[in-house]
């Protein structure tokens, strides 16, 4: 009985350590969103792709000339606004995106881009000229940004999430080793940090929801997209996100298997303590 309440402290040790990964996974990934862009008002299906993380991701541009094209996250928390902008320095990004907000427009040009995939000078100056083209016929209209402070708690409860799944991890292990009786290292501890880990997950998991509801559902808040050059069709959330929901059931189920392991404890009989009186007869006692 002993050596199966150690193994159920030690396989929380498992779940709560693969939760922590998958979140710090999850965190690295460009699977966030995704999202078909229409490049231009004649044609009528989506002809390029974009998705991105947290902090970076890929526009996939097959109309032209087909090429993969870095993004990066930037921010501007005066303004409380966040982009997927395209450009090889971060200046120039926040720049872009401080344009965007005060004029509604930027200067920006798709020779800023970073290119994943490489391109003849003939292809890149007649997909420079195409893009050009689309930027002078583009519409102007509302431009939908990420709230900036919504953006950053979903990475702080995040990380804080994973760094406390583990803490968790370790001191499963520490448990299985031996019994500590400081309270916040013990078993109710792992209850607690658990507990904890799966709360700030699933707050990080439901801000970064709303800002999918809320905004990033009408518009990818892409650079191809704020700058006019097209439209946004089908956005989505991706794995890189559905994946914390797998941290939250494991962490779940590490709190279950604790209070199985207590319930166990629970069901086991009481034993007494027959303490002999020692005025007794020598005869009681020898018997």
């Amino acid at each position: 009985m002993v050596a199966n309440k150690r193994a159920l402290v030690l396989a929380t040790c498992f779940l709560s350590g693969t939760a922590s990964i998958l979140s710090l996974i999850s965190l690295g990934t460009t699977g966030w969103i995704y999202s078909d862009i229409k490049l231009g008002s004649v044609e009528s299906k989506p002809n390029s792709h974009i998705n991105y993380g947290l902090f970076k991701g890929t526009f996939s541009q097959t109309v032209g000339v087909t090429a993969n094209i870095d993004i990066s996250m930037a921010c501007s928390y005066g303004n409380n606004i966040c982009a997927a902008l395209c450009s090889g320095d971060s200046d120039r990004r926040s720049a872009i995106l401080e344009q965007l907000h005060d004029n509604g427009e930027t200067d920006w040009r798709m020779s800023e881009c970073v290119r994943t995939t490489s391109q003849s000078y003939l292809m890149r100056k007649s997909t420079e000229f195409y893009f050009n083209f689309l930027k002078l016929n583009a519409k102007s209209g509302e431009l939908i940004f990420i709230n900036a402070f919504a953006y950053l708690f979903t990475i702080i409860f995040l990380i804080l999430s994973a760094v406390i799944g583990l803490i968790s991890s370790g001191l499963s292990v520490w448990n299985t080793a031996s019994n500590p009786i400081e309270i916040y290292f013990n078993i109710f501890g792992l209850y607690l940090y658990n507990g904890i880990a799966f709360g700030f997950l699933l707050i990080s998991v439901l801000i970064w929801g709303i800002v999918y509801f809320t905004s990033l559902i009408e518009s990818s808040a892409s650079i191809v997209v704020l700058s006019g050059l097209g439209t946004t069709v089908n956005v989505s959330l991706g794995w890189s996100y559905w994946i914390n929901f797998g941290s939250l059931i494991l962490y779940a189920t590490s709190i279950a298997v604790l209070y199985f392991r207590s319930y166990q404890i629970s069901k086991e009989p009481t034993q007494h303590k027959i303490e002999m009186d020692g005025n007794a007869p020598a005869e009681i006692l020898l018997f």
